[in-house]
């Protein structure tokens, strides 16, 4: 049990140390360019919130779906059919390659 506790422990100051780093390096980054920042927050923000409520409006109205539905369907058969059997490469002074492939639902 302290063996698993101890590995845990150093697992989570290894995760930890970088972020920190990035956090103070950042940090000194932003400070830096602030009024820069600030600029470009005055329209990110109404372009960020704009792409929210469209998406969520996307969502309330099952459209998203449709999209889905629709750009699922305009997918070739090899994408999406997990029976579809693989695709082979043959080139010349070597063997057949087969490719395996993977099924995205």
């Amino acid at each position: 049990m302290l063996y698993a506790a101890a590995v845990m422990a150093i697992f989570g100051l290894g995760a930890a140390t970088p972020i920190l780093a990035l956090a103070y390096g950042s940090r000194q980054a932003i400070f830096a360019r602030r009024t820069l920042l600030a600029k470009t927050s005055r329209v990110a923000k109404p372009i960020m919130g704009a792409a929210f409520a469209f998406v969520g409006a996307f969502v309330l109205t099952g459209f998203d779906k449709i999209v889905e539905t629709s750009l699922t369907n305009a997918m070739p058969d090899w994408l999406t059919n997990p029976d579809h059997p693989p695709i082979t490469l043959s080139i010349e002074l070597t063997q057949p390659i087969t490719i395996k492939r993977f099924a995205v639902l």
